[in-house]
């Protein structure tokens, strides 16, 4: 299979570049996380963005997983070749209890290697946070 797919990303970390194809899920997903879908003029509605994702369809998390899930491997696919992605939101309407939203994601290379990351991303009152996180993507 020709490898047509973008190899790197830039970081503005001591990272600069990124080819490490671990590095580079993990990094995209949480460019997702955190990015502002207004944070660049140049960009202006094409920055990928789970707050906005969040703030459009917070009322509806069916709605809400398949607009993840189609924004996921949208970004995704210049990177792998196919990306398979879990996603569960639980949302409460109780205001003391955090809503939460779960990804799995596996996605493979051009060699038919799968690299994994999960993640659960805790929202309290607009603060987002990790709750919990598998720092280390490994290759299955």
């Amino acid at each position: 299979m020709a490898d047509s797919k973008i190899m790197v990303v830039p970081s503005l970390s001591e990272d600069g570049f990124i080819s490490d194809l671990n590095l580079i899920l993990k990094t995209l997903v949480k460019y997702f996380m955190v990015s502002e879908s207004l944070q660049s003029n140049t960009y202006r509605g094409n920055i990928k963005s789970l707050k906005k994702l969040v703030m459009n369809y917070g009322t509806d998390p069916d709605n809400l997983q398949i607009q993840i899930k189609s924004e996921l491997t949208e970004m995704l696919k210049d990177y792998f070749y196919s990306t398979s992605i879990t996603c569960e939101a639980k949302f409460s309407d109780d205001s003391s209890v955090s809503s939460e939203i779960g990804l799995e994601i596996i996605a493979r290379d051009a060699n038919g290697v799968d690299y994994e990351y999960g993640n659960v991303v805790e929202i309290n009152d607009d603060d987002w946070a990790l709750k919990e996180a598998i720092e280390d993507l490994y290759i299955k």
